[in-house]
């Protein structure tokens, strides 16, 4: 899918789009994973002036004003089967994001298919995803591959910050992007999608609203740029018991931020995961969507592939705002 990247904004988006749908009315249903084993993926950071309570499996670094080190989503557990493709969700916080070509922030062995969403990064994004499959067409090779799988450059600003980077597993309604495998059929094809084992929840404001809630996770590891002061958590496993600061959070927002039309997953933009999501309610993929009620953006009183057409094409720039 590098040829994704020299295609008009409308048809990579169209084309990514495509690309979850497919995969899911291939796949069917996500698979279920138990409580006490399962496909895992890690996070693990490495640069200059880096230091980390455990360096090959932190939970707390520091690092100095400006400095730039790398994030690398590791394959701590792959599935007994193997699988032919995986999708990460890196959310970063209040950390810079220096983006390089999805293909070579992917290091998959196996990797033929690299893409990004965003695909261009902006400094208001807080997280990213990738996604690769060990082919373009069936049969697709299965992979046993553990180790990094995605490295992405982080940095600190030139102010103190301390910041939460969490990876956040695939949820069929509320995270379609988030951290899983891909599992291969008898035939080569697309099979289920397991989300990446759960390490519990933390509370965190994905989507910039600055409302926290409880969100769960793959892993985290709390980065502090010096000059900042954080309180260190107490385990490595993420509290899940819901914490009162995210009720008390929203509850004092005076005027709430409108949601504009389109925003589907009340993620408070709009783009191509609305579109996608619409897809896969008309498919009969998903029962409801959280805000369901700000997607008929053709006003017809449906909500259809009409909807998620007109959303590419606004968020392509070829259309107004819904």
């Amino acid at each position: 899918m590098r040829a994704l990247a020299r295609l008009a904004p409308i048809a990579f988006l169209a084309a990514l789009a495509a690309f979850v749908i497919f995969s899911w009315r291939a796949a069917g249903p996500p698979a279920t994973q138990a409580d006490t084993a399962g496909p895992r993926m890690a996070l693990t950071v490495s640069g200059a002036g880096l230091i980390c309570d455990l360096p090959a499996d932190p939970t707390e670094c520091s690092a100095p004003l400006g400095a730039v080190f790398n994030l690398s989503v590791e394959v701590a557990a792959a599935p007994a089967e193997g699988y032919i493709g995986f999708q990460t969700m890196v959310f970063y916080d209040r950390l810079t994001y220096l983006t390089r070509a999805a293909g070579d922030e992917i290091v998959w062995p196996e990797s033929a298919l690299p893409v990004r969403f965003p695909e261009t990064p902006t400094a208001l994004d807080r997280w990213v995803s990738h996604g690769d499959a060990s082919g373009a067409s069936p049969p697709l090779p299965a992979s046993s591959h553990t180790g990094p799988v995605v490295e992405l450059a982080l940095g600190c600003s030139g102010s103190p910050s301390a910041s939460t980077v969490a990876l956040l597993p695939y949820d069929a309604a509320l995270r379609p992007l988030g951290a899983g495998f891909r599992a291969g059929t008898p035939e080569g094809g697309l099979g289920a999608l397991a989300p990446a084992k759960a390490a519990g929840t933390r509370a965190l404001d994905v989507d910039g609203d600055g409302a926290t809630e409880d969100v769960p996770v793959a892993d985290v590891v709390d980065i502090t740029c010096e000059g900042a002061t954080r309180t260190p958590s107490a385990t490595r496993t993420p509290t899940s018991t819901r914490t009162p600061s995210a009720t008390a959070t929203r509850t004092a927002m005076a005027t709430p931020t409108p949601r504009p039309s389109g925003d589907v997953d009340c993620s408070g933009r709009v783009d191509a995961i609305d579109a996608a999501l619409v897809l896969q309610l008309e498919a009969g993929l998903v029962s409801g969507l959280r805000c369901g009620f700000l997607g008929d953006v053709s006003g017809d009183g449906r909500l259809n592939s009409i909807d998620a057409t007109l959303i590419l094409q606004f968020v392509a720039g070829l259309l107004p705002a819904p």
